[in-house]
């Protein structure tokens, strides 16, 4: 997964994410599979409690890029990216924009290569 290697704790990575958001002015908003069998305040208890105000929502719907696309669209986001490791639901586009980060399942956001790329996408103008 994105925070986690499925034999560990869901959000074990979280904390490598933080490693690189920490200086930043950001939202994150959970598309996880977690939000469907957990409430939005139950997976912001299972970040890292300095993430914990960063978790500002969750996705609803049942397909991943509709559900991100109707947040998006809803909350007139401007400037976005996504951590997937199931980037096979979303359009080649995305990944060609630079919007997705595929994250592999072994090392979700623990990757540095992820992790460079969130950086990047932080720090630009």
């Amino acid at each position: 997964g994105v925070f986690h290697d499925g034999d560990t704790q869901p959000f074990c990575w979280a904390s490598s994410l933080w490693q690189v958001i920490a200086p930043f002015d950001v939202a994150l908003v959970v598309h996880s599979s977690w939000r469907h069998a957990m409430e939005l305040d139950a997976i912001r208890k299972a970040f890292p409690i300095e993430m914990q105000p960063y978790i500002a929502d969750a996705s609803v719907g049942s397909d991943p890029f509709e559900s991100i696309l109707n947040y998006v669209s809803r909350h007139h986001v401007s400037a976005f990216i996504v951590l997937d490791d199931c980037w096979e639901r979303f359009p080649a586009s995305w990944m060609d924009a630079g919007i997705l980060l595929p994250c592999r399942t072994g090392s979700g956001v623990s990757d540095p290569d992820i992790r460079e790329r969130i950086r990047r996408f932080l720090a630009a103008p």
